[in-house]
């Protein structure tokens, strides 16, 4: 078992689907940037697990390949270091 504490190694799947997602081509639909941690942070509005809101979780299937990489964008500048 590794020491990794399953927040951390969520948080690690999702910069692995984050860096996927930017090498891949404009156009394309994206993969959900969920990582089954499907808890909301009170203070900010977002999913402790895939920094998105409710309304980017609610919308993200009706979303335009443009637009979900426009959601993965927003995932990308929410996302801070995990604290240990």
């Amino acid at each position: 078992m590794s020491g990794i504490t399953p927040g951390l190694a969520q948080h690690a799947l999702l910069r692995r689907r984050l860096y996927q997602v930017q090498r891949m081509p404009a156009g394309e639909f994206l993969p959900s940037p969920c990582v089954s941690v499907c808890t909301m942070e009170p203070d900010s509005g977002w999913c402790r697990g895939c920094f998105r809101t409710l309304e980017e979780i609610a919308d993200w299937a009706l979303q335009s390949p443009e637009g979900q990489r426009a959601i993965w964008d927003r995932v990308a500048q929410r996302m801070t270091p995990p604290t240990v």
